[in-house]
């Protein structure tokens, strides 16, 4: 048991899928004794292998072809893919000794190799796939002893590869999630594990100088002020789970920034993921516009105070696209400036500058409210 604990432990310190399969065909030896030892991960829709080898060198590509050609010959294939629940496993509980060397899979295969017996751990079966590791001796028979342990550490492996295949799957998608992001667009800062700036999005460092005034961003550097100080504050990921992070809130001009922290454990990084939001208020009063709702989102930012390049920034759109839904607000409402498009929507006959300053911490909190109702990120 402490063979077979120890055995797993050691496994399933990497979590990268082809180092994990690595581990396992390296150390079972140290566990059962093996004078060649592969773990194949079969594809039999294709009848195609990727084949790990202990010895690295015990086979030769030559002869890994050989093995192909007569895959679906082989007994612990054909028992496994009938009984996939079916366990740990020699030749010799399929057919007798003597019948399997008198076949060409034998002949041509394990003879030259001098492989006499066989027993094959699967770890993973399926109708498309086989994942086995298979244990070969020249001279010596495997015994119960053998097969116990290696019964005793099956679940395991199976555990840890599917823990591994995971691991990889959300890695790669994390890491196209941000690649996406910066793509598009998207604010995004990204720290090394000692909380210094690797790398930002154009639109990150944009939105960073609006409310961190004279904080500047230099790769290498780390963040100052406030944002230092919540980074600092962090739970480690055993304490609470990366969705229940803290949130950072900034509010400068009226707005808040949300900054969220995204941790890859893996490649030891660390995402800030900034976005602009408002209080959510009554959308009562654009609603009752004739405007579309791309119309009305930028009539809000341009309440707010936002230039149409700043617009165009916050919806995702271009500054001249802005420009021209601004031409469509003025011939709806019957106005010709900004000003009094922005005086329309909160019902005033007529409206100052003065007055219109007031109007814009409602306008920025009707922001939030009006994105989100429109079915738009909020």
């Amino acid at each position: 048991m402490r063979a077979a604990v120890g055995f797993l432990d050691e496994i399933g310190e990497d979590d990268d899928v082809r180092g994990f399969l690595a581990n396992v065909t390296v150390g079972v030896t140290r566990l059962v004794a093996s004078d060649v030892t592969t773990l194949s991960v079969c594809d039999l829709r294709a009848g195609k292998r990727h084949v790990f080898v202990s010895p690295a060198d015990a086979i030769a590509p030559q002869d890994r072809e050989c093995f192909d050609r007569h895959i679906y010959e082989h007994p612990l294939v054909r028992f496994h893919l009938r009984h996939p629940e079916g366990g740990t496993r020699k030749i010799s509980d399929s057919v007798p000794l003597g019948t399997f060397r008198d076949t060409a899979l034998y002949s041509e295969y394990y003879r030259p190799l001098g492989i006499a017996y066989v027993m094959a751990v699967p770890m993973v079966t399926g109708p498309q796939t086989l994942i086995s590791l298979v244990l070969n001796r020249s001279s010596r028979d495997f015994d119960e002893h053998d097969r116990q342990l290696l019964d005793l550490v099956r679940p395991g492996m199976a555990h840890l590869y599917r823990h591994a295949v995971a691991r990889e799957e959300a890695l790669q998608a994390v890491t196209r999630l941000r690649e996406m992001t910066i793509e598009q667009g998207g604010a995004v800062l990204v720290l090394d594990r000692d909380r210094r700036l690797r790398g930002a999005s154009g639109r990150a460092a944009r939105t960073w100088r609006r409310y961190f005034p004279g904080e500047r961003l230099e790769i290498g550097g780390r963040l100052r002020g406030q944002a230092a100080a919540w980074l600092d504050c962090l739970p480690g990921p055993d304490v609470l789970p990366a969705a229940s992070f803290p949130v950072l809130e900034v509010t400068r001009e009226g707005m808040t920034l949300a900054i969220s922290a995204v941790v890859d454990h893996v490649r030891e990084e660390c995402y800030l993921l900034l976005r602009e939001r408002t209080p959510a208020l009554s959308l009562d009063r654009l609603a009752a516009l004739s405007l579309t709702p791309r119309e009305r989102e930028v009539l809000v930012w341009v309440a707010a105070g936002k230039t149409n390049a700043e617009v165009a920034e916050i919806i995702g759109a271009r500054p001249r696209t802005v420009h021209k839904h601004l031409e469509r607000i003025f011939s709806k409402l019957g106005v010709e400036t900004r000003t009094a498009a922005v005086a329309r929507a909160f019902g005033l006959k007529a409206i100052t500058q003065g007055a219109l300053g007031e109007q814009c911490a409602a306008s920025q909190a009707i922001a939030m409210g009006w994105r989100a109702s429109a079915g738009g990120p909020g």
